[in-house]
């Protein structure tokens, strides 16, 4: 389990530390505060672990007026294990690279000098661990850790029910592909899917996988009414099979940008519950809405809301939402929700810096 990330140098985060994730995070703040940018770096850093190609990664996304040329990530995963990393934008890999478990350090990488058991040298793009045969626990929990975060974003109905897709095994930021990753699932997930889904609708809607020529996959609706194309269902029902449907995938921690969208109240308790036992993975969400927070109980509140703001630098900085001790005492009269609902985040904001 991820547990802390550390970086310098990548856009608004210039000098940004969050520590102490648990199973389950809830990133809230103002427009413009950075969220979006931490997501956005979670799923930099699983493309740049697997080995994929980033040339979109330059300059524009080092922080403002910086000399280097770098930006520097360093990740936790236990009170033993880190994972750290300086990217090079021009050159399109981690210049420096080291794993370390204790008292022990792996470097992996020390400006384009290789460094391996055998002390062979080889090229390489991203990430060291892309290409690192290894059978050490370590180096495999990091690496696997890393390609296992998944940024959903923010889930796109249209773009989901736009046309069909081949059988994939994993859906793309905004829901795209899910007919395709629903083909993916066995019968027993696609089983458990729908009674889950079902859960969120009193209609009981099912879903239906429909082949179409050459091996692409559509999705429809089935209810009382009839069947539906997933163009013609109402977004908040997309929206529910796509998050559920992130169960079922292979990644471990898994991202969601403005959660709320398309859920009317109701609904979103039933959602904060999934996502708070979601099959063993981490998840994290962001959210404009009050109505998210309703549905967590003061304890797991403290921990997991965590506010994101701007410092007069325009640097992104984070803060536990009711560690503030304004807001801490609201906590014991109010709660999670009627807190953040009351709260004037501008003018808490202008309180921190």
């Amino acid at each position: 389990m991820i547990t802390g990330i550390h970086v310098k140098n990548f856009k608004c985060l210039a000098d940004f530390s969050l520590d102490g994730l648990d199973k389950f995070t809830c990133i809230i703040g103002l427009n413009g505060s950075g969220k979006t940018t931490l997501l956005q770096l979670f799923e930099i850093i699983a493309l740049l672990a697997d080995g994929k190609e980033t040339p979109w990664l330059n300059e524009t996304f080092l922080t403002k007026n910086s000399a280097s040329s770098e930006f520097e990530v360093k990740i936790c995963f236990d009170d033993q294990t880190e994972w750290r990393g300086q990217y090079d934008v021009k050159q399109q890999y981690f210049s420096v690279e080291t794993v370390v478990r204790g008292d022990h350090s792996f470097l992996l990488a020390s400006r384009n000098i290789i460094v391996d058991q055998e002390g062979n040298q080889s090229s390489y793009k991203g990430s060291r661990l892309s290409n690192l045969i290894t059978t050490d626990p370590t180096l495999s929990l990091v690496r696997n850790s890393l390609r296992s975060l998944k940024n959903i974003g923010l889930l796109s109905p249209t773009a989901i029910g736009k046309e069909g897709t081949r059988e994939v095994e994993e859906i793309s930021k905004g829901g795209i592909g899910l007919p395709g990753f629903l083909s993916h699932l066995s019968d027993a997930e696609k089983k458990e899917l729908k009674n889950r889904l079902c859960t969120f609708y009193f209609e009981n809607p099912e879903f239906r996988i429909k082949n179409l020529v050459g091996g692409w996959k559509d999705l429809f609706f089935k209810d009382k009414n009839g069947e539906f194309h997933v163009s013609a269902t109402n977004d908040g029902l997309v929206r529910a099979l796509a998050i559920l449907s992130q169960r079922y995938t292979k990644h471990n921690f898994v991202f969601f940008d403005e959660i709320e969208n398309g859920f009317n109240q109701e609904l979103i308790e039933k959602l904060v519950n999934e996502l708070l036992d979601f099959k063993g993975k981490q998840v994290m969400v962001t959210t404009h809405s009050a109505v998210v927070l309703n549905y967590l109980s003061d304890e797991i509140a403290k921990h997991a809301v965590i506010l994101l703001y701007k410092d007069k630098q325009g640097h992104t900085q984070a803060k536990r939402f009711f560690e503030i001790p304004a807001i801490f005492e609201l906590l014991e009269v109010m709660g999670p929700g009627q807190v953040m609902s009351r709260t004037n985040l501008e003018e808490l904001v202008r309180s921190l810096t």
